[in-house]
């Protein structure tokens, strides 16, 4: 670190009139007219990192007498202060040092500005080094001068200068070489990132990796830490679409020329090796998808191997199963790393010709010096924006961007009206609101300066085109008043609308119902009153200039209506033929002022799209033969309907007893069959076009699990698995695997984890895990394959419905899924015990407190779940439970939940069961203790000192004992005698067989301790003394 002292220095009269004249000094206003200054030089720019400390002996020249300078302070680029003997500027941008002394009582400061500047070139540790000189023989003759670089391993090269990849179509990163030859691995490995200036979780990272025994380089991109591509031409790897051209993805990465010497002919190898430089760019001729490229032409180097090729494009689903939102401005910082290194490589040998439009000269430059101002931006169009006069305006507040930081953080602003004309008039702001008074041009005018002092300005203009009538907001709102209506009504957003003077309006519906909950209510579907009260809807409205707020205030009636808490009934996509399902999980309710009534309904089943047929609700048997729907409709209201969608049945013989059709229960691309006397059920492509599965039967989510077997062979395949929320669809957790030319990978979210082992060729598990609030993806074989993931994005849903979608697979075999064998051998019918998962309790309450029992997840893999087969037991001691509404807790239904109140000292045992369709029950026990923590009582009756002569036996003292659980006789009394001396004299059992008596042989004083313990182990201690003569 560089320190500069500064002390005191005898000032010549010509070097104070310089001074004067410059304007470096501040006096105060209260000193008129005073001429000061400190003698002190401080030096127009500085390195950020350098130290200023300045001496305590400094003096203030005031009108040519000295005076001590009382305090030193400096103000920071951001506007902070810092107040200290040595100060390290930490940061690129103006400074200004303050200098303060007390001159006849008053205050007289003098301020001195200077800068700080960033090195150009930095790293992040101090290993390596960078030089500027001649370059590689192949450059091109502009670029033959340029960085030479010595790059530790791990180190971090860092360009301050930040790149904007959004200023052109394209633009060219960084052009440079790794100055290795073929045959040798010095450096394995070298990432360049490019980040967000503005957001550093947001970047692109290109990889390059050496291949000298191929003699190429492959590249491959990624975004955000997701997994990274590269793109070849060929046919080796699956096909995909970028910008028109065919190309294969390649997980190696897009091979480009590597530097070549050890395969050249002898009489070549006098010429040296031939350096192949590359050059990094982006595309961003199509926004929406930016490119990441590669290309060696003539443009650097003097001879090149003619590459110009893709490397990855973002938002391409083909290529990436995350997206890429892109970076804020599109100005981001370039860093470059290397690792990987070999053969005793201690620093990697590293050119640059070329960074982002700078070369030779230009990179030949020591320090970054900030002169760009900073951008101010707004969504408005640049031919202004029209508003209404006499209606209030919140003045839109601008997105302010630069690289080294907003002083202020925002940018300032004015309003003006006619502010091109000869008399322009400024307009009051009030809490960043304004009233244009009158029709005609208002303006409003943005400033915002830099830490560096770098100045922008941005002007809007507005124009009111007329003026607002009373009460207008800037937004119409075409909307009719709800007025009376009932509890149970409908109501449609469909006709409203929002005009503005300026185009397009969007409205955002919040319903905020009687509870006081807030809703967002979708304007394309209707909405119903589902309470008694009052309701306020807002029509929050919103264009490029307007934002306001309609509301609608209104109460819903009890009109005795009905109506469903669900606007569906939720089903499989796929029902079991013969199998029993339930669906009386809905419930219909009656809206009355004192809360909502449980009501009735009839439910309904309608077979191959026949007439509806009543059915019960809690277990229903599927009959029909290809498709069945579900209706409930309300008992008092026929009007009251909800359905379930179109179900497709699967005929799984689920009927015939010892004969069910595994192979049945996955439906698809695929057809499955039984694979006599091995432990699998196999699958073959059959003639659908989507190569692709679905499994029939929801499945509990936490225990998911798929084992499965692809022929050994296999080559360039991947299967991804499925999974989606039973309740929501939307909630969809997708992972793949497979094996490639490196080997065997498990990719999700983006992000892909590397096996070890091979896949193919042996049963493979593949298991979904929930571990300490995180959730993976494990894959585990016996070849070794031992791998997890973790999923960013989990399920919500405590039941999923799988599937699976396959390429380059033909033929594969299934072994189980979750706890459910696939097995061809002595298979023949559903014989596993179903899932049942409860919420984990405290084993120990206390009295008095109360117990939510939870609604527990179940289900089987083979067999559909009937609620009313899931039930909760509780005992106490050797009995049931019994509320104190008489409720006796013996196998009532679990689907919803219970109080318990814990009202006796003891042990409560609650028992869930769950009995699948086919007869298997499994049950989930637990105990939750009411534990006796009261200590019980003894109280010794009469007074608590007593004497006693030398020789005299002496009975305890009458006492009396008490407890919240034990009775007197199930209580134990002991008693403990001690002498003066904190000495054990006796101690005895009071019982039957002694009453705890004592004959004092010593005169002395003694405590006597009656100590009482209750059945749980609680006790009590009542004292006397006794006094013996």
């Amino acid at each position: 670190m560089k320190v500069k002292n500064f002390r005191l220095i005898i000032f010549t009269l010509a070097f104070c009139l310089c001074m004067l004249a410059a304007g470096i000094f501040l006096a105060d206003s209260r000193v008129a007219e005073a001429k000061a200054d400190v003698g002190i030089e401080l030096a127009e720019k500085y390195s950020v990192g350098e130290m200023l400390e300045f001496s305590d002996d400094l003096k203030m020249k005031v009108d040519s007498k000295e005076y001590d300078v009382t305090k030193v302070y400096v103000v920071f680029p951001d506007g902070t202060a810092h107040s200290s003997k040595s100060v390290v500027l930490s940061m690129a941008g103006e400074y200004e040092a303050v200098f303060e002394s007390s001159v006849g009582g008053k205050l007289v400061s003098v301020k001195k500005r200077f800068r700080a500047a960033n090195d150009m070139f930095s790293f992040e540790n101090d290993n390596s080094v960078l030089s500027y000189g001649e370059l590689n023989n192949n450059w091109a003759d502009a670029y033959k001068n340029g960085l030479k670089i010595s790059l530790a391993e791990s180190d971090t090269l860092k360009y301050a200068r930040p790149i904007n990849l959004y200023k052109n179509d394209v633009t060219d990163i960084i052009t440079m070489n790794i100055l290795q030859r073929d045959v040798v691995a010095d450096v394995g490995q070298m990432v360049i990132r490019l980040t967000d200036v503005y957001d550093p979780s947001v970047y692109i990272e290109i990889m390059y990796k050496s291949d000298p025994a191929a003699n190429v380089n492959v590249l491959r991109a990624s975004a955000n830490g997701g997994s990274s591509i590269g793109l070849n031409t060929g046919s080796a790897g699956d096909g995909v679409t970028v910008r028109g051209r065919k190309l294969v993805k390649d997980r190696n990465g897009t091979s480009v020329a590597g530097n070549w010497y050890e395969n050249k002919t002898e009489e070549a190898k006098k010429y040296g090796p031939t350096w192949n430089n590359f050059t990094i760019y982006f595309d961003n001729t199509i926004p929406e998808k930016p490119c990441i490229s590669v290309r060696q032409t003539n443009e650097y180097n003097k001879t090149n191997p003619a590459i110009d090729k893709y490397v990855a494009e973002f938002n391409n689903s083909d290529l990436f199963s995350y997206e890429f939102n892109g970076f804020t401005t599109g100005e981001v910082l370039l860093t470059l790393s290397a690792s990987s290194y070999g053969n005793g490589t201690v620093y990697a040998p590293i050119e640059i010709g070329y960074i982002a439009g700078e070369y030779g000269e230009n990179l030949n430059v020591s320090e970054y010096e900030d002169v760009t101002p900073p951008t101010i931006s707004l969504d408005l169009p640049e031919n202004g924006v029209k508003i209404y006069a006499g209606c209030s305006l919140k003045v839109p507040v601008p997105a302010v961007y630069d690289a080294s930081g907003v002083k202020g953080g925002t940018a300032d602003y004015s309003v003006w009206f006619k502010l091109d004309s000869s008399a322009p008039k400024r307009i009051s702001v009030e809490n960043g609101e304004f009233i244009p008074g009158r029709v005609g041009d208002y303006s409003i005018i943005y400033t915002a300066t830099d830490l560096n002092g770098n100045v922008s300005e941005k002007r809007v203009n507005l124009y009111a085109v007329s003026v607002a009538k009373d009460g207008k907001l800037g937004i119409d709102l075409n909307y009719t008043e709800t007025g009376s209506c009932n509890a149970g009504d409908v109501l449609s957003f469909g006709e409203v609308s929002a005009v503005s003077l300026n185009g397009e309006a969007k409205i955002e519906i919040r319903v905020t119902t009687p509870s006081g909950d807030t809703e967002i209510a979708n304007p394309s579907e209707d909405y119903i009153l589902r309470s008694v009260g009052k309701y306020k809807i807002e029509y929050v409205c919103s264009d490029i200039i307007y934002n306001c707020v309609y509301t609608d205030e209104f109460t819903a009636a009890d009109a005795g209506q009905y109506g469903f808490d669900a606007k569906k009934i939720i089903m499989p996509e796929y029902v079991i033929k013969g199998a029993s399902y339930s669906f009386d999980n809905v419930n219909l309710v009656r809206y009355t002022a004192g809360g909502n009534l449980a009501a009735e309904y009839d439910a309904y089943m309608i077979s191959d799209g026949g007439s509806p047929v009543k059915c019960d609700a809690s277990q229903v048997v599927i009959a029909a033969d290809n498709t069945v729907r579900f209706r409930l409709v309300a008992k008092n209201d026929a009007t009251k309907i909800i359905e379930s969608d179109e179900l497709k049945v699967v005929d799984v013989n689920y009927t015939v007893k010892n004969d069910l059709k595994f192979a049945k229960y996955f439906v698809g691309g695929f057809d499955g069959s039984k694979a006599e006397g091995k432990p699998y059920t196999a699958f073959n492509r059959n003639g659908e076009k989507n190569p692709s599965l679905e499994f029939i039967n929801p499945l509990v989510t936490e225990y998911f699990s798929f084992s499965f077997e692809i022929p050994n062979g296999t080559a360039n395949y991947s299967l991804t698995l499925r999974l989606r929320g039973y309740n929501n669809r939307e909630n969809v957790v997708k992972f793949k695997l497979g094996e490639d030319a490196d080997g065997g990978y498990l990719e999700a979210d983006g992000n892909v984890t590397r096996i070890s082992g091979q896949l193919s060729g042996a049963s493979t598990e593949v298991r979904y895990s929930v571990e300490n609030n995180e959730t993976f993806i494990y894959v585990v074989n016996s070849n070794g394959v031992d791998a997890r993931i973790r999923l960013n994005k989990p399920l919500t849903d405590d039941l999923c419905l799988f599937g699976l979608e396959t390429s380059g697979v033909n033929t594969f075999n299934v072994y189980q899924v979750c706890n459910q064998s696939f097995s061809s051998i002595n298979n023949l019918d559903d014989k596993t015990n179903p899932y049942l998962v409860t919420e984990k309790a405290e084993p120990v309450a206390e009295f008095g407190s109360s117990f939510t029992t939870c609604v527990p997840v179940y289900g089987d893999v083979l067999t559909p779940t009937v609620a009313k087969n899931c039930t909760l037991t509780v005992y106490f001691g050797d009995d049931v439970y019994t509320a104190k509404d008489g409720t006796e807790f013996i196998k009532v239904r679990a689907n919803k939940t219970y109080e318990i109140t814990f009202d006796k000292y003891g042990e409560y045992i609650f028992v869930y069961s769950y009995t699948d369709g086919k007869g298997n029950s499994v049950t989930a026990p637990f105990a939750i203790n009411v534990l006796d923590d009261v200590p019980p009582v003894i109280t010794i009756n009469g007074q608590t000192n007593i004497t006693a002569n030398v020789g005299e036996t002496v009975r305890p003292l009458e006492y009396a004992t008490s407890d919240n659980c034990s009775d007197k006789e199930n209580m134990i009394v002991s008693v403990i005698v001690y002498n003066a001396r904190g000495m054990l004299v006796t101690a005895s059992r009071i019982d039957g067989r002694d009453d705890g008596s004592y004959a004092f042989t010593k005169a002395g004083k003694y405590t006597v301790y009656l100590y009482c313990r209750d059945e749980a182990g609680n006790h009590a201690v009542a004292t006397y003394t006794v006094t013996v003569r």
